[in-house]
């Protein structure tokens, strides 16, 4: 018989050797935790694990601030009956996991859908948008109109700290914050996105963020469009370049909203304007990840994109995406290397339709009998 206490006390010691602090008993969901670890501060968690019970118990243990990670795997011995348990029920526990995530996610769609339909268009005068050199076009702000019994709106960030202490199953909302409404392919409206004047950012808890994004602009079949990380960058390039956007809310939902978006828009040359995380590579001295550049590649490879990408000098500082080099170095560099890029991925198609060209001229004078028109050779893009 599985002793999950003996398999919990292994997981917890093994948490704590690496730093962790794990409060109570642990979770074996499958899903990351984010934990505390020793030296962390009362508000940050950086710690992180995740544990699957769908065979041998085993799982990832990470701690940012020292920046180890590690593999865990149960040293307890288990019979494949056991095993097959194991199995049974953890399909099960996944399965009622994802039922009650739908659950939740309807809810709060209904909460949503509420604040989006009563809330006023915000102002251009708002903090963020000053900072970020963007109009307010498309975004609204929090009221107290919106206010419900499921919904309170605070005068500022300390009362709204306070109502959500007094009321911990109620969504807690700002005066005066933006609202970026998150919809689905199919104009669903599921949750959204606050930011504060000082540029603070929360999502509404248990709303669904993945396959969602908004809309800046109307996207049309066959007419090029942006897609990227961030409200404050797509809005800026698509003032510059009056271009539709689509602002996504993180890197990892950039693939999944391109290969959503070929779908509906096959015939569109979608562009894909990566965040140049070149600060963060720079500081990862063994592999120089980019998170930014990493994900365009992914959204591209998903949606046959063409990536767009910000490059910065190198006494530069705090800045990754188009929107930081327009505010640092003015519109007029964001259009240069806007046209550069443009015009290198131009070239770049031009000589693939070049080379597509002569491989099927070549197979025309090899077969005397066989007609092949190149002028019918297109780029889909």
């Amino acid at each position: 018989m599985i002793d999950y206490r003996k398999i919990e006390e292994e997981f917890l010691l093994a948490c704590a050797e690496r730093g962790l602090i794990v409060q109570g008993r642990p979770k074996f969901d499958g899903t990351w935790q984010r934990v505390q670890v020793q030296g962390d501060k009362p508000s940050q968690t950086s710690g992180a694990y995740r544990v699957f019970l769908d065979g041998l118990p085993a799982g990832s243990i990470f701690n940012h601030k020292k920046g180890t990670q590690d593999t865990w795997v149960t040293g307890q011995n288990i019979s494949n009956d056991d095993l097959k348990t194991l199995r049974e029920d953890a399909e099960k526990n996944k399965n009622d996991r994802a039922q009650r995530i739908k659950q939740q996610q309807e809810t709060v769609a209904l909460i949503a859908q509420h604040v989006v339909k009563n809330s006023p268009p915000a102002f251009d005068n708002h903090g963020y948008c000053r900072t970020k050199q963007i109009n307010a076009e498309g975004l609204l702000r929090v009221t107290p109109a919106i206010a419900n019994n499921q919904i309170l709106v605070g005068k500022n960030f300390q009362e709204s700290k306070s109502l959500r202490e007094q009321n911990p199953t109620k969504v807690v909302l700002t005066e005066n914050d933006l609202i970026m409404p998150l919809q689905d392919v199919n104009d669903k409206i599921w949750s959204f996105q606050t930011i504060s004047a000082y540029g603070f950012k929360s999502y509404l808890k248990y709303g669904k963020k993945v396959e969602c994004f908004n809309k800046i602009g109307e996207l049309v079949n066959g007419e090029p469009f942006l897609l990227g990380e961030g409200f404050a960058t797509m809005k800026y390039l698509s003032e510059t370049t009056k271009l539709p956007a689509v602002p996504v809310c993180d890197s990892g939902n950039l693939p999944v909203v391109a290969a959503i978006l070929r779908q509906k828009y096959p015939d569109s040359k979608m562009y894909i304007t990566g965040d140049n995380d070149w600060e963060q590579a720079l500081a990862d001295t063994v592999h120089h990840k980019n998170p930014g550049l990493v994900a365009a590649q992914k959204a591209a490879e998903a949606s046959s994109g063409y990536i767009l990408s910000p490059q910065f000098p190198v006494d530069a500082k705090k800045c990754s995406d188009w929107n930081d080099l327009g505010v640092l170095y003015g519109v007029t560099e964001v259009k240069n290397q806007l046209r550069t890029q443009l015009y290198a991925i131009k070239e770049k198609l031009e000589n693939h339709v070049d080379q597509i060209k002569t491989t099927v001229n070549r197979m025309g004078n090899s077969h005397e009998n066989t007609s092949i028109q190149t002028n019918n050779v297109k780029m889909k893009g």
